[in-house]
């Protein structure tokens, strides 16, 4: 029989991020992550963040996504942050999220706060044209 990753706390808390159908899909990624990398690794990971952090009372799992867009604004984090970005999107209207990434503008500065909103755009209007004078520059015509 396989063991579960998450713990009851864990389970409510990715359906609260991923919908109904989140503790499956939680559960079937850090079996990936087990098979292809490393078991302990994996459970590691799930208790340290789902089970633990985020689990955690004193903040919403909605305040909590648009503290991760921010951290990932400042970083630089793309994939990640496109992640957290349709995550926040289930509990926030697109101008909220929109709303903390111009912010990071003031910490991370234009370059990095312009990356996230083209990303948030990707993400949010996936068949618009890209956000910049030299998003297409280079594309061929």
């Amino acid at each position: 029989m396989t063991q579960n990753y998450h713990t009851e706390r864990g389970k409510a808390i990715a359906k609260e991020m991923y919908g109904p159908s989140g503790d499956e899909l939680g559960e079937a990624s850090m079996r990936r992550f087990a098979d292809r990398i490393d078991e302990d690794y994996a459970r590691i990971i799930c208790d340290f963040s789902m089970n633990g952090l985020y689990a955690r009372p004193g903040l919403s799992t909605e305040t909590r996504e648009l503290c991760f867009i921010a951290a990932l604004t400042v970083m630089g984090e793309a994939e990640a942050l496109e992640s957290h970005i349709k995550i926040a999107l289930n509990s926030h209207p697109s101008e909220v999220v929109r709303e903390v990434i111009l912010l990071m503008g003031v910490m991370a500065g234009m370059p990095l706060s312009l990356k996230a909103l083209r990303l948030f755009e990707r993400v949010v209007s996936p068949d618009t044209t890209p956000l910049g004078a030299f998003a297409t520059q280079g594309a061929k015509d």
